[in-house]
């Protein structure tokens, strides 16, 4: 006969009790990609859990940026982001420029400097010795019907001008805001720009200025838990908890909590 074995039991104890939460690091670049980005609270704040972050006041706001230009160079998405911080924030000194890919019969008020090295080649070591410079970039909407190699020799382009620019002016500070989902509202728009596509750009931009000192502002969990209806331009309700997030991303010396 063949012995037999003895089982042990198992105890388990359940506990009502908070697990304790992993120590979040001050928001810079490089930072490891949890498996949320953060989730919000009461339908109001959005708690980032990729690194600390705050709701900022307006005072400091004004205090972060007192010696900062901040500069904006992409799509209408980055427009909404200057608005409210010239609204809620009441920071005034924000050049805000849209910048597209140029194709077919682009807007003519827009033909000049279309390339964000372009723009970036323009921001000169006596401009860096009056502020110091925040430049806020997006490669995302524009971009949906571009090949793979098309859009990475454009992410290569930014790149070099973005390298450039931290070797003239070393202080300055580089955030790509990536982009987020959308509710498609035709087939055509599944098709040449959907949300896996917007996504894929997000994991090349990663891949390309991974490592030179570039801030990623990921606001894709931010967007798609918000409660709201999801579109390209959200309402100013999420745009505010964004613009709560890049401060953080920008002055994470001052972020207090």
């Amino acid at each position: 006969m063949s012995s037999c074995c003895h089982l042990s039991l198992i105890h388990i104890l359940i506990s009502d009790a908070l697990l304790p939460q992993e120590k979040l690091k001050p928001c810079a670049a490089d930072l490891r990609i949890p498996l949320s980005d953060g989730y919000w609270y009461n339908k109001s704040v959005f708690v980032p859990l990729v690194c600390k972050s705050q709701q900022w006041t307006i005072d400091q706001a004004a205090r972060c940026l007192a010696d900062k230009q901040i500069i904006l160079y992409g799509d209408s998405t980055l427009m909404q982001i200057g608005m409210v911080l010239k609204n809620t924030f009441k920071i005034k000194h924000i050049i805000s420029t849209f910048v597209f890919p140029m194709v077919a019969n682009a807007v003519m008020r827009f033909k000049k400097g279309v390339l964000e090295s372009d723009r970036l080649d323009r921001i000169s070591q006596v401009n860096c010795s009056i502020a110091n410079h925040v430049i806020v970039l997006n490669f995302a909407y524009h971009f949906g019907a571009f090949t793979n190699r098309a859009y990475l020799e454009r992410l290569y382009h930014a790149k070099l001008a973005v390298q450039n620019l931290l070797s003239r002016c070393p202080k300055s500070i580089v955030l790509i805001k990536l982009s987020h989902p959308r509710d498609n509202e035709s087939i055509e728009q599944s098709v040449h720009s959907s949300n896996w596509v917007f996504y894929d750009m997000n994991r090349m931009i990663r891949r390309v200025f991974g490592g030179i000192g570039v801030r990623f502002w990921d606001i894709w969990d931010l967007v798609i838990s918000s409660f709201e209806n999801i579109n390209v331009h959200m309402n100013t309700r999420v745009i505010v908890q964004e613009v709560h997030l890049m401060l953080s991303y920008i002055c994470p010396e001052l972020v207090m909590t």
